[in-house]
Protein backbone atom coordinates (compact mmCIF):
# COMPACT_ATOMS: atom_id res chain seq x y z
CA UNK A 1 0.00 0.00 0.00
CA UNK A 2 2.65 2.24 0.83
CA UNK A 3 4.04 2.10 -2.70
CA UNK A 4 0.44 3.45 -4.42
CA UNK A 5 0.66 6.66 -1.90
CA UNK A 6 1.75 9.31 -4.25
CA UNK A 7 -0.61 7.71 -6.75
CA UNK A 8 -3.82 8.24 -4.32
CA UNK A 9 -2.99 11.07 -3.01
CA UNK A 10 -2.45 12.71 -6.72
CA UNK A 11 -5.76 11.02 -7.32
CA UNK A 12 -7.46 13.02 -4.18
CA UNK A 13 -5.47 16.19 -5.25
CA UNK A 14 -7.29 16.10 -8.81
CA UNK A 15 -10.52 15.14 -7.44
CA UNK A 16 -10.51 17.99 -5.39
CA UNK A 17 -9.39 20.18 -7.88
CA UNK A 18 -12.25 19.33 -10.08
CA UNK A 19 -14.92 19.96 -7.87
CA UNK A 20 -13.13 23.41 -6.81
CA UNK A 21 -13.73 24.26 -10.38
CA UNK A 22 -17.44 23.23 -10.51
CA UNK A 23 -18.15 25.41 -7.29
CA UNK A 24 -16.20 28.60 -8.49
CA UNK A 25 -18.34 31.37 -10.31
CA UNK A 26 -18.34 31.28 -14.37
CA UNK A 27 -16.16 33.91 -16.02
CA UNK A 28 -19.12 34.28 -18.02
CA UNK A 29 -21.38 35.26 -15.20
CA UNK A 30 -23.75 38.40 -16.33
CA UNK A 31 -22.07 41.82 -15.92
CA UNK A 32 -23.50 45.06 -15.09
CA UNK A 33 -24.39 47.13 -18.64
CA UNK A 34 -23.17 50.76 -18.71
CA UNK A 35 -25.73 53.09 -20.51
CA UNK A 36 -25.83 54.32 -23.08
CA UNK A 37 -24.56 52.30 -25.47
CA UNK A 38 -23.94 53.49 -29.23
CA UNK A 39 -23.15 51.72 -32.42
CA UNK A 40 -22.50 54.01 -35.26
CA UNK A 41 -23.56 51.01 -37.98
CA UNK A 42 -25.71 48.37 -37.10
CA UNK A 43 -27.47 45.98 -39.27
CA UNK A 44 -31.17 46.06 -37.89
CA UNK A 45 -33.90 43.04 -38.90
CA UNK A 46 -33.12 41.38 -41.65
CA UNK A 47 -30.16 40.90 -44.56
CA UNK A 48 -31.05 43.67 -46.81
CA UNK A 49 -31.80 46.17 -44.45
CA UNK A 50 -30.73 49.74 -44.01
CA UNK A 51 -28.20 50.19 -42.06
CA UNK A 52 -28.55 52.20 -39.00
CA UNK A 53 -27.13 54.37 -35.87
CA UNK A 54 -27.79 52.30 -32.54
CA UNK A 55 -28.00 54.03 -29.15
CA UNK A 56 -29.42 52.47 -26.01
CA UNK A 57 -30.23 54.78 -23.36
CA UNK A 58 -31.61 52.59 -20.51
CA UNK A 59 -32.71 48.62 -20.97
CA UNK A 60 -36.34 49.78 -21.98
CA UNK A 61 -35.44 52.69 -24.55
CA UNK A 62 -33.61 52.40 -27.79
CA UNK A 63 -32.59 54.60 -30.96
CA UNK A 64 -32.39 53.46 -34.84
CA UNK A 65 -30.71 56.50 -36.75
CA UNK A 66 -30.92 56.65 -40.37
CA UNK A 67 -30.33 59.21 -42.76
CA UNK A 68 -33.53 60.76 -43.34
CA UNK A 69 -35.27 58.97 -39.94
CA UNK A 70 -34.87 58.06 -36.17
CA UNK A 71 -36.92 55.59 -34.88
CA UNK A 72 -37.18 54.85 -31.07
CA UNK A 73 -38.40 52.09 -29.79
CA UNK A 74 -39.52 51.73 -25.81
CA UNK A 75 -40.87 48.52 -23.96
CA UNK A 76 -44.33 48.89 -22.86
CA UNK A 77 -44.83 48.06 -19.19
CA UNK A 78 -47.47 45.08 -19.44
CA UNK A 79 -47.23 43.79 -22.67
CA UNK A 80 -44.56 42.30 -24.56
CA UNK A 81 -44.17 44.56 -27.50
CA UNK A 82 -42.97 48.02 -27.85
CA UNK A 83 -44.12 51.87 -28.65
CA UNK A 84 -43.09 52.78 -31.78
CA UNK A 85 -42.14 56.66 -32.95
CA UNK A 86 -40.65 57.48 -36.54
CA UNK A 87 -39.40 60.47 -36.02
CA UNK A 88 -38.80 62.66 -39.67
CA UNK A 89 -35.68 64.05 -40.40
CA UNK A 90 -34.14 67.00 -40.14
CA UNK A 91 -37.90 68.82 -39.22
CA UNK A 92 -38.14 66.39 -36.45
CA UNK A 93 -41.82 65.98 -37.15
CA UNK A 94 -42.92 62.82 -34.93
CA UNK A 95 -45.44 60.42 -35.83
CA UNK A 96 -46.31 57.04 -33.28
CA UNK A 97 -47.03 53.68 -35.43
CA UNK A 98 -50.18 51.90 -34.26
CA UNK A 99 -48.46 48.66 -33.48
CA UNK A 100 -49.75 45.76 -31.61
CA UNK A 101 -49.10 45.16 -28.09
CA UNK A 102 -46.56 42.36 -28.95
CA UNK A 103 -44.75 44.07 -31.77
CA UNK A 104 -41.45 45.02 -32.03
CA UNK A 105 -39.40 47.23 -34.69
CA UNK A 106 -37.57 44.85 -37.27
CA UNK A 107 -35.95 47.20 -39.50
CA UNK A 108 -36.61 49.19 -42.79
CA UNK A 109 -35.70 49.06 -46.21
CA UNK A 110 -37.06 51.47 -49.53
CA UNK A 111 -38.81 53.50 -46.87
CA UNK A 112 -41.05 51.09 -45.34
CA UNK A 113 -40.78 50.04 -41.62
CA UNK A 114 -41.05 46.17 -40.76
CA UNK A 115 -42.66 45.35 -37.14
CA UNK A 116 -42.56 41.34 -36.28
CA UNK A 117 -44.99 40.36 -34.06
CA UNK A 118 -46.40 37.28 -32.27
CA UNK A 119 -46.31 34.95 -29.39
CA UNK A 120 -45.02 32.02 -30.94
CA UNK A 121 -41.42 31.35 -32.09
CA UNK A 122 -41.36 28.85 -34.96
CA UNK A 123 -44.37 31.23 -36.74
CA UNK A 124 -44.89 34.97 -36.26
CA UNK A 125 -46.53 37.69 -38.18
CA UNK A 126 -44.76 40.72 -40.25
CA UNK A 127 -46.62 43.53 -40.83
CA UNK A 128 -45.04 46.88 -43.48
CA UNK A 129 -45.59 50.25 -42.64
CA UNK A 130 -44.74 52.72 -46.11
CA UNK A 131 -43.72 56.18 -45.33
CA UNK A 132 -45.32 58.38 -47.65
CA UNK A 133 -44.01 62.56 -48.32
CA UNK A 134 -44.86 64.33 -45.77
CA UNK A 135 -44.71 61.79 -43.11
CA UNK A 136 -47.53 60.33 -43.66
CA UNK A 137 -47.83 56.44 -42.54
CA UNK A 138 -50.04 53.60 -43.70
CA UNK A 139 -49.64 50.26 -43.48
CA UNK A 140 -49.58 48.51 -46.81
CA UNK A 141 -49.18 44.89 -46.08
CA UNK A 142 -49.55 41.94 -43.36
CA UNK A 143 -48.43 38.40 -43.33
CA UNK A 144 -48.03 35.43 -41.42
CA UNK A 145 -44.17 34.21 -42.25
CA UNK A 146 -41.51 31.97 -40.88
CA UNK A 147 -38.36 33.24 -39.45
CA UNK A 148 -36.72 30.29 -40.55
CA UNK A 149 -35.28 30.29 -43.37
CA UNK A 150 -34.92 34.21 -42.99
CA UNK A 151 -36.44 36.54 -44.81
CA UNK A 152 -34.13 39.13 -46.80
CA UNK A 153 -34.70 42.35 -49.11
CA UNK A 154 -33.18 41.96 -52.50
CA UNK A 155 -31.48 44.48 -54.26
CA UNK A 156 -34.34 45.30 -56.31
CA UNK A 157 -36.54 46.64 -53.53
CA UNK A 158 -38.70 43.06 -52.82
CA UNK A 159 -39.09 40.73 -49.59
CA UNK A 160 -38.37 37.56 -49.69
CA UNK A 161 -39.70 35.39 -47.30
CA UNK A 162 -41.38 31.83 -46.64
CA UNK A 163 -45.12 32.01 -45.62
CA UNK A 164 -47.46 29.04 -44.62
CA UNK A 165 -49.31 26.54 -47.18
CA UNK A 166 -51.50 23.49 -46.12
CA UNK A 167 -49.91 20.37 -47.84
CA UNK A 168 -53.05 19.54 -49.68
CA UNK A 169 -52.32 23.08 -51.52
CA UNK A 170 -48.61 22.50 -52.63
CA UNK A 171 -48.01 21.75 -55.98
CA UNK A 172 -45.10 19.42 -54.77
CA UNK A 173 -44.20 18.29 -51.56
CA UNK A 174 -40.54 19.35 -50.39
CA UNK A 175 -38.34 16.88 -48.62
CA UNK A 176 -38.32 16.44 -45.30
CA UNK A 177 -35.52 14.67 -43.77
CA UNK A 178 -35.94 15.36 -40.13
CA UNK A 179 -39.53 15.00 -40.35
CA UNK A 180 -39.45 11.72 -38.00
CA UNK A 181 -37.34 13.45 -35.89
CA UNK A 182 -39.80 16.23 -35.30
CA UNK A 183 -42.70 13.93 -34.52
CA UNK A 184 -40.96 11.88 -32.61
CA UNK A 185 -39.85 15.10 -30.07
CA UNK A 186 -43.41 16.05 -30.74
CA UNK A 187 -43.33 18.48 -32.87
CA UNK A 188 -45.64 19.35 -35.63
CA UNK A 189 -44.59 19.49 -39.45
CA UNK A 190 -45.22 22.85 -41.31
CA UNK A 191 -44.98 23.61 -44.64
CA UNK A 192 -44.07 27.28 -46.17
CA UNK A 193 -44.26 28.76 -50.09
CA UNK A 194 -41.51 31.09 -51.34
CA UNK A 195 -43.22 34.70 -51.49
CA UNK A 196 -41.80 38.00 -52.72
CA UNK A 197 -43.28 41.37 -51.93
CA UNK A 198 -42.16 44.41 -54.35
CA UNK A 199 -41.82 47.44 -51.91
CA UNK A 200 -41.99 49.53 -54.78
CA UNK A 201 -45.04 48.65 -56.50
CA UNK A 202 -46.68 46.72 -53.89
CA UNK A 203 -46.73 43.36 -55.73
CA UNK A 204 -46.97 40.19 -54.65
CA UNK A 205 -45.86 36.94 -55.87
CA UNK A 206 -46.09 33.33 -54.95
CA UNK A 207 -43.76 30.70 -56.43
CA UNK A 208 -43.44 26.95 -56.53
CA UNK A 209 -40.67 26.92 -54.13
CA UNK A 210 -41.80 24.85 -50.54
CA UNK A 211 -39.92 24.02 -47.25
CA UNK A 212 -40.86 22.01 -44.28
CA UNK A 213 -40.21 23.25 -40.95
CA UNK A 214 -40.95 22.33 -37.42
CA UNK A 215 -43.27 23.67 -35.35
CA UNK A 216 -44.43 23.55 -31.76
Amino acid sequence: MIKHTPFVAATLLLALLVVSCKNSPSDNSEKNVTYPIERNDSIVGFKGCLVAGFKASSATEREFIYQKYLIKARNQEGFSGERIDLIVLPDSARYMLPVDDNGAFSGMAYDHIFIDAGTAPDLRELVLYRIKPGGVISMVFRTKYYPEPAPFVSENGSLWFYTPIEEKDMVKIPDCPDKKKWVKDGLRVGYGQRALYNLTDRMLTRKSEYVCVPLQ
